[in-house]
């Protein structure tokens, strides 16, 4: 009997709207939806890229430009999806770069790459891959290889973007 109160007292403190209305959650419905939302979350979150650091910035010519080396990505339920390299061209010099593309149903290829001065973007709608932050060498400045923050994303990591 213990159980039930407490089961009652915790959906009473945070204000939660059981499905039978009484405090009690039946195993049935909620807990099939609650690790449908819990499984979503982490999957589509949780991942971790390989290489690490897929980003190379480039002096152009006139311009600044953004390689990104081909990438296997590998989720808690789907171990290897590949990704095709590709480059961005026409950008600024010295500047700082989140890159990231979207791909919701995780089936690689050559997705189209978002970049965006705001790292934050990146973490604005499930299904948004993360590449790395890259700061564009100067005018006449020689190749960037190494990220101002890897690739990579979810639960904590270090990777996600500071930016």
């Amino acid at each position: 009997m213990r159980e039930l109160t407490r089961t009652r007292e915790l959906a009473r403190f945070r204000d939660f709207t059981s499905p039978d209305a009484r405090g009690e959650f039946p195993t049935s419905n909620f807990l099939q939806e609650l690790v449908a939302i819990i499984t979503t979350q982490l999957t589509d979150r949780s991942y971790v890229v390989t290489p690490a650091d897929p980003l190379t910035a480039k002096d152009d010519g006139v311009v600044a430009a953004i390689d990104i080396a081909s990438v296997v990505i590998h989720w808690p339920d789907i171990t290897h999806v590949s990704y095709q390299s590709q480059s961005v061209t026409g950008l600024d010099f010295s500047t700082k770069y989140a890159l990231y593309f979207e791909d919701a149903d995780r089936e690689g290829g050559l997705p189209s790459v978002f970049i965006t001065k705001d790292a934050t973007e990146v973490l604005e709608v499930g299904g948004r891959i993360f590449l790395g932050v890259i700061t564009t060498p100067a005018d006449g400045g020689g190749d960037v290889t190494v990220s101002d923050v890897v690739a990579g994303g979810g639960m904590g990591r270090e990777s996600l973007p500071r930016v």
